[in-house]
C-alpha cells in the first residue's frame, strides 16, 4: 500500500496486487490544504511544488479495496480541519514554523502555480 503525501499531508492511497490496483483520492479539502501549504511556503514554480510529493508505502493484505479504504477512512479521521488549518500555516510541515499568509490568500485568491503543464 502506498499513500502520496505533498510534504505532510496525504493526498491519495494506492495498493496493487498484480493488475489489479485500487486507488482513492482524499477528500477535496486535502487538496485545497496543499494548495494553501504551498502558497504560504512560496512553493510557487511547477518545479518547486512536484518535487515536495511523496510516497510512503507499507505491506497490505489481500484485500487490498478493503485495506485502501480503512487506510483513506483513517487518515481522513487523523488529519481533521483543524490539523490541515495547522498544516496550511507551517507550509505543509507537521510542527514546522508558522508561514504568515501568501498573497493570494490575503487577496481572495486561490495559490496559482507558475510554469506548469498547461
Amino acid at each position: 500500500m502506498t499513500v502520496i503525501w505533498w510534504r505532510d499531508i496525504p493526498a491519495q492511497v494506492t495498493a496493487r496486487d498484480g493488475r489489479r490496483q485500487s486507488k482513492i483520492v482524499l477528500h477535496p479539502r486535502f487538496q485545497v490544504a496543499i494548495d494553501k501549504a504551498a502558497s504560504r511556503a512560496g512553493k510557487r514554480t511547477y518545479n518547486d511544488y512536484i518535487e515536495e510529493w511523496r510516497r510512503t508505502q507499507r505491506t497490505c493484505g489481500e484485500d487490498i479495496d478493503t485495506e485502501v479504504s480503512a487506510e483513506a477512512e483513517r487518515l481522513e479521521s487523523e488529519y481533521d480541519k483543524h490539523r490541515l488549518a495547522q498544516l496550511i500555516q507551517s507550509g505543509g510541515v507537521e510542527g514546522g514554523p508558522t508561514f504568515p499568509p501568501a498573497q493570494d490568500e490575503t487577496q481572495g485568491k486561490g495559490a496559482r502555480l507558475e510554469g506548469g503543464p498547461a
